[in-house]
């Protein structure tokens, strides 16, 4: 079972983590590590819309796609980016409710992208997913 490592420090303001996708012990490590970095960064966005963004986005890697991708927060004057990427076979979903009220699942996107100011599902080249999520700063 591979053990998150430290992040990887980005040149531009920002940090990224492996996300191993077939193991949850990992993935939910990789969350709490990114988490825990944006808070002690000191980057001033909303730190419960950014926890709903990333375990729902990190969620649907583990969920939908498997495999080992990324999770990478980005830090620009005015706003924190949110990647989460993954090697699945791709998502064309667009984030909204499911038809069937009862449904327990198929909320995931809809809820990243109410807490986020703006939310892209990219292809990935190779395969896969890449999601990035915009959180505006706070105050």
């Amino acid at each position: 079972m591979a053990r998150s490592a430290g992040p990887k420090l980005l040149e531009r303001g920002g940090a990224s983590w492996v996300l191993n996708a077939d193991d949850l012990e990992q993935a939910w490590e990789a969350l709490h590590a990114a988490l825990s970095w944006l808070a002690q960064a000191g980057v001033p966005v909303d730190m419960q819309a950014a926890r709903i963004v990333l375990t729902e986005l990190i969620g649907n890697a583990v969920r939908h796609a498997g495999g080992i991708g990324e999770v990478r927060i980005e830090v620009r004057p005015a706003y924190a980016l949110l990647h989460v990427s993954d090697r699945g076979a791709g998502c064309t979903a667009k984030p909204a409710l499911p038809d069937d009220p009862l449904s327990e699942g198929g909320r995931g996107l809809h809820l990243a992208n109410a807490f986020a100011s703006e939310l892209r599902l990219l292809e990935r080249e190779g395969g896969g997913t890449h999601a990035v999520a915009r959180l505006p700063n706070v105050g």
